[in-house]
């Protein structure tokens, strides 16, 4: 899986981000993704063998939580990470909202519908504006570094297996893997975010 490096310090954390495109694109059939799902249990593998998956961030379009998001994070929560690592939601894409949070407000029965549990999340926008710390995009910086806080390492460790998906049968078809994913790894005070992303 290709992945580039990014450095960034949030206090008290070095954190290494390793933006990733998806895995495979959405038209691709169900032979197509099964490399992709091995390169995906290959990477959480080596971050396994490094320090251990203590974050998974999932980031999500705020415009509905679909079938293909609850997919994806069957496949990374439940299965290449066995319900072992918690997760992160982060909904993007928010400029449009007054007040970003209102999204978490109006659509958290929907995520908990779909069986995405999180233990945190924040709502956010990627788009820069002019309004200083009042802006849309300040508050998605601090609500991104309150998220990455909560979660700086000290839970579990050595949890990530990996492994079941590729020793079965995949019976749940090609849509598992299509919406950005993200995984978080820390080794002492330094913190590893992977971000999956695929856009359609």
């Amino acid at each position: 899986m290709r992945a580039t490096e990014h450095r960034l310090f949030v206090d008290p954390m070095h954190i290494n981000i390793w933006d990733t495109v998806g895995l495979e694109e959405p038209e691709m059939g169900v032979n197509g993704y099964f490399p992709a799902i091995e390169k995906a249990h290959a990477l959480i593998r080596r971050l396994r063998e490094v320090g251990g998956v203590n974050l998974l961030l999932f980031c999500i379009r705020g415009n509905r939580i679909t079938t293909t998001a609850q997919s994806n994070y069957r496949l990374f929560y439940e299965v290449l990470c066995e319900e072992q690592v918690p997760v992160g939601l982060v909904i993007t894409n928010l400029e449009r909202e007054v007040n970003m949070e209102d999204w978490w407000v109006r659509n958290k029965k929907s995520i908990e519908k779909y069986g995405i549990k999180c233990a945190g999340h924040a709502c956010v926008t990627g788009l820069p504006d002019d309004r200083g710390p009042d802006g849309k995009y300040a508050k998605s910086r601090k609500a991104m570094e309150d998220l990455l806080r909560q979660h700086d390492g000290s839970g579990i460790r050595e949890v990530c297996q990996g492994g079941r998906i590729l020793k079965r049968r995949w019976s749940k078809g090609a849509d598992w893997i299509r919406e950005p994913l993200g995984v978080l790894w820390r080794r002492w005070r330094t913190t590893l975010i992977l971000l999956i992303n695929q856009f359609y």
